[in-house]
């Protein structure tokens, strides 16, 4: 009979502990196809390590599809825990009026996963439009500057 593995200490809750996405072992209750969160999450495009709310915001989420999404999009680079949490609580259809958003952009080059998120963050607003000034293509520091000020330009209206 195996020894029992050793307990892990549990963090106190005004913690922010941080979780390493490493492979864990599957229960002997978990089916063949159902891999452990952590497992799921090292998949993921991310880099470093997602912390107990990141991992809250993740647990009902459907990982392989939020990878294969996040992957579709004009992103280059690995997007931070916080980042990849944020983009997986969108409501359904953000990634995909994202990757439009993103590919629609008169952006020649690919984004960083920062200027991704701010425009996420800004799909309630109408696209930025390039005042008659300037010409593109633009780059994706530009591009994110012109959706910041048609969001703060929405507000203000």
């Amino acid at each position: 009979e195996p020894e029992p593995e050793p307990a892990l200490p549990t963090p106190a809750p005004a913690e922010r502990a941080a979780v390493a996405a490493t492979p864990a072992q599957p229960s002997a209750e978990a089916g063949a196809s159902e891999r452990p969160l952590a497992e799921r999450l090292a998949a993921l495009p991310v880099d470093g390590e997602f912390y107990e709310e990141d991992l809250a915001a993740l647990r009902d989420q459907d990982i392989e599809a939020l990878d294969a999404a996040l992957r579709r999009l004009p992103v280059a680079g690995e997007y931070a825990p916080d980042e990849i949490a944020y983009l997986a609580t969108l409501p359904a259809g953000s990634l995909a009026a994202l990757d439009q958003r993103l590919r629609a952009a008169p952006v020649e080059e690919d984004f960083t996963p920062g200027q991704a998120v701010i425009i996420a963050s800004h799909l309630d607003v109408a696209g930025a439009e390039l005042p008659p000034s300037i010409r593109g293509p633009l780059t994706g520091d530009e591009y994110t500057s012109l959706v910041i000020h048609a969001a703060v330009d929405a507000g203000n209206a």
